[in-house]
């Protein structure tokens, strides 16, 4: 393992990531027991409640949990400055868990009706928990002068989770007793655009620049292809967010939602064909052979991600449902998902290993970090994934109901065999040395 350059000895207390990790396995768990439950009433269309609801479940409670848990961890390690108020930090992940599964069961149950009270409770939970993430993080990252793409990234993303808050709080407010701003369709598109591309892929890029090769021994991607990769990611958020706010001054767009779409092919071909083909390529010369399930789930997401491109602009020209669901089903759970359940499996134990064991190396025998979250535990979970893309994608095009209910029984599966991962790999703890007897 090479981690060189990193501040390792400015992380956070191991409880501040691990509480965010922790709590992506029971939301994944929820979206399966939706699935399991409504079956292909949940991809009948994109705009139904509980597709809504599924949706967040899966970007807001899956993902952004381990992503936030992975910015606490990585921002005093790779920016070289800690996070202010991280003794807070359980507060805030509390905060973001209850406001981010009450939005999701208020989605699930439809925006518009119900108690307003208990909408707007959902909303300003979240967007409190939110701020109070973003403030600290983006106070760390503003304070380092680290240079690379990665730190760059992360500040990207970070703006973009931002920008994110801002749309996602307008637009549901929009269904709380008061009017929409405009066009649901471009404000939904523009609102998947800054999360999908700006938040998740951000992040994801950035992070991967320096994490592929101090786990996987990998050859570092040159400067100069990074920079191109950051840059598509950055033009094709920033466009299609002038598109709506163009369109939300007045300006007549014959089709505003078709030149929204057309302005985050940047972001979709950064994030959907260079960074896969560049991480690859990275992966292709590595000297060391040995494979592991985490790796494997990497480049299953690489792969996944060349579908990408071809998705979005079939669902951009497609009025049928079924591109739209396909897309958003490929992106967050093959694509995403994937990078995010690989990363657990390998982060999890190094930093278990790394606050736990670390110390004791010399003074008495420690475990190898690839033994703390067992590699069968690993492939179970990766292919239970792996069989829930493909089963959903199923279920999409075809309308067969077994296959909708299957599928949420493996999401359930998933999450099932990561929160085991999880437990089995927290509760390794070093064993106390042998008292020396007095003679």
């Amino acid at each position: 393992m090479n981690h060189a350059g990193l501040r390792l000895d400015q992380a956070p207390p191991l409880h501040v990531p691990l509480a965010f990790f922790a709590t992506a396995p029971l939301f994944l768990a929820v979206a399966g027991w939706l699935l399991l439950s409504d079956g292909a009433a949940v991809f009948s269309s994109p705009w139904t409640p509980v597709t809504l609801g599924l949706t967040h479940l899966g970007t807001l409670g899956f993902l952004s949990m381990v992503m936030l848990g992975a910015l606490y961890q990585m921002t005093p390690v790779v920016a070289a400055v800690p996070v202010p108020a991280v003794r807070g930090a359980l507060g805030v992940q509390a905060l973001v868990t209850v406001g981010a599964a009450g939005l999701a069961a208020v989605l699930a149950a439809g925006l518009g009706g119900g108690s307003a009270w208990r909408n707007g409770a959902a909303i300003v939970t979240l967007a409190t928990g939110l701020v109070l993430v973003l403030g600290p993080v983006a106070v760390a990252l503003g304070r380092s002068r680290t240079p690379g793409e990665t730190v760059a990234g992360m500040r990207l993303a970070l703006a973009c989770l931002a920008v994110l808050a801002v749309l996602g709080v307008w637009m549901a407010w929009g269904y709380v007793d008061f009017r929409f701003p405009g066009s649901r369709r471009l404000w939904t598109q523009v609102h998947l655009t800054v999360a999908l591309g700006g938040w998740v892929g951000g992040l994801v890029t950035a992070v991967s620049w320096q994490v592929v090769p101090m786990f996987y021994l990998a050859a570092p991607v040159p400067q100069a292809w990074r920079r191109v990769v950051l840059g598509g990611v950055a033009i094709g958020v920033v466009a299609p967010l002038l598109v709506l706010a163009s369109a939300h001054a007045g300006l007549p767009w014959p089709d505003p939602q078709l030149a929204a779409g057309l302005a985050a092919l940047p972001v979709v071909l950064a994030v959907g064909w260079a960074h896969p083909l560049l991480l690859l390529g990275s992966l292709r010369a590595r000297k060391r052979r040995r494979s592991d399930p985490s790796l494997l789930a990497w480049k299953a997401a690489l792969l996944h991600a060349f579908l990408l491109p071809p998705l979005a602009v079939a669902a951009l020209l497609s009025a049928a449902p079924a591109p739209s669901l396909l897309f958003g089903w490929w992106a967050i759970w093959g694509w995403a998902g994937l990078v995010v359940h690989g990363m657990l499996t390998r982060i999890v134990p190094f930093l278990v290993w790394f606050h736990r064991f670390s110390p004791l190396v010399g003074l008495q025998p420690t475990p190898p970090m690839n033994r703390l979250w067992p590699e069968h535990l690993q492939q179970v979970g990766l292919s239970l994934h792996l069989a829930s893309v493909l089963s959903g994608v199923m279920a999409i095009v075809t309308g067969w109901e077994i296959a909708a209910r299957v599928t949420g029984g493996l999401v359930m599966a998933t999450a099932a065999a990561l929160a085991a991962g999880l437990y089995r790999t927290w509760r390794q703890r070093p064993t106390p040395p042998p008292e020396n007897s007095a003679n």
